[in-house]
């Protein structure tokens, strides 16, 4: 899908710019297709760009999108920014999923900022999400045990 087969993400990003100029909208999904796709190319100067011009292509985006984009931000260490998106996504009528809660708090356990990580679990439980995976735990008292929190960790 665009791009993907040149694997050249900047034609797929002027594939969904052009669209309109065709009587072709862009879908949220095709959006976030290309999104993801510039994660993983590690092409984050691009990402806010296409975010910030979603609505000029008639894009309502969704949980979906937010996920990718904390995602791309957890990945270069930008946490401020990844939980000022978090806490964003309720303005633009975005639920956090199970999905955004472990994406955060995985990437913060492994970047030794167990303290955010404990706190984002207890809002996902308070909030009332279904408790994380086994992987999730295993993060959580890891990070607790190094920053000499075992006594918290066994309380999981």
């Amino acid at each position: 899908m665009y791009g993907n087969i040149a694997n050249d993400p900047q034609k797929a990003i002027e594939t969904l710019r052009k669209m309109p100029e065709f009587c072709s909208s862009s879908s949220v999904k095709t959006f976030n297709y290309i999104l993801n796709l510039l994660v993983n190319n590690r092409q984050f100067q691009v990402i806010n760009e296409l975010y910030l011009s979603a609505p000029r292509l008639g894009i309502n985006v969704d949980t979906c999108s937010f996920n990718i984009l904390i995602k791309g931000l957890c990945k270069i260490g930008q946490f401020e920014a990844a939980l000022n998106l978090f806490d964003e996504m309720p303005k633009q009528s975005c639920s956090p999923k199970t999905t955004t809660f472990s994406t955060l708090i995985l990437y913060l356990c492994m970047n030794n900022r167990v303290q955010e990580a404990v706190e984002m679990y207890e809002r996902m439980c308070s909030d009332g999400f279904t408790l994380p995976d086994t992987i999730l735990f295993n993060m959580l008292i890891s990070g607790l045990c190094t920053n000499r929190r075992v006594d918290e960790a066994m309380g999981l």
